[in-house]
């Protein structure tokens, strides 16, 4: 399953616990949320959770969102969520992953048996045994996935430096840049623009939140190649909001450094 999934996390927390509000920034994954008895409140890069006692179980595919989405949860939530990495998801579906995803937040229900399974999972008491359950019927729904380019193409996205255009990743598999954008469209929900801009921030994260020496932004300017502080600034903004400085100060890590959300 490691090949295909990054981690498994639980919340739960009751209506009169304290009230969450934290930032989540985009992410090269693929996210599956499943939640125990939701109520969800969309607005402009904003999602409300709080709790409706009418709708059982609901779950969401999140994909495609370039900005940092505020999470607002005055109390109660119940949620199992499965980050899936870029093109894992597809190696569990049935049809090809943008047939279930929309703009940013997409209801997901993609198997017959999927909510009866996802409420007795929610309903299995101890977090352990919930993932035990949720691994294994995730096994019973594994067909693999194959592709002549996009494997080749996403590994070399994240584990070379920055100094690559889209053209030059088209020209390598021999594809046109059309053919290469459509089938980013077909099989991970993002173009490959937006994937290469969201990889160098995270790669820029890591380097900042889990390495014990911290790097000055000038050597991440070089090692990423961006073409000089500003560009790297200005990325920055553009996925966070805030300027590096700002955001290193502010953000928290989760889960070894898997999660990092920035809590207002």
């Amino acid at each position: 399953m490691k090949k295909y999934i990054d981690y498994f996390y639980v919340l739960h927390k009751s209506p009169d616990s304290e009230n969450i509000r934290y930032y989540t920034f985009p992410y090269v994954n693929s996210i599956v949320s499943i939640n125990q008895y939701p109520e969800f409140i969309f607005e402009k890069n904003k999602l409300t959770v709080d709790k409706n006692i009418n709708n059982p179980l609901l779950a969401t595919l999140i994909c495609g969102y370039t900005k940092p989405i505020e999470i607002n949860i005055p109390g109660y939530i119940h949620e199992i969520t499965i980050s899936f990495k870029p093109l894992g998801l597809n190696a569990f579906l049935e049809k090809n992953l943008n047939y279930y995803n929309g703009k940013s937040f997409s209801y997901f229900n993609p198997f017959p048996d999927f909510t009866t399974t996802m409420w007795e999972i929610m309903n299995t008491a101890l977090a352990e045994e919930k993932i035990k359950k949720l691994e294994s019927y995730l096994i019973s729904k594994f067909k693999g996935f194959s592709h002549p380019f996009l494997n080749s193409i996403i590994t070399d996205m994240q584990h070379t430096d920055g100094n690559y255009t889209i053209k030059d990743l088209a020209d390598k598999y021999k594809i046109s840049r059309k053919t290469l954008c459509k089938h980013f469209e077909i099989h991970i929900g993002k173009t490959p623009s937006d994937l290469r801009k969201i990889i160098r921030f995270r790669q820029a994260m890591h380097q900042q939140i889990n390495v014990r020496t911290k790097t000055n932004f000038s050597d991440i300017t070089y090692q990423l190649d961006f073409f000089d502080q500003s560009h790297l600034i200005k990325d920055f903004k553009s996925i966070t909001g805030f300027t590096p400085k700002a955001f290193f100060a502010k953000i928290t890590t989760h889960e070894e450094g898997n999660i990092n959300w920035l809590y207002i």
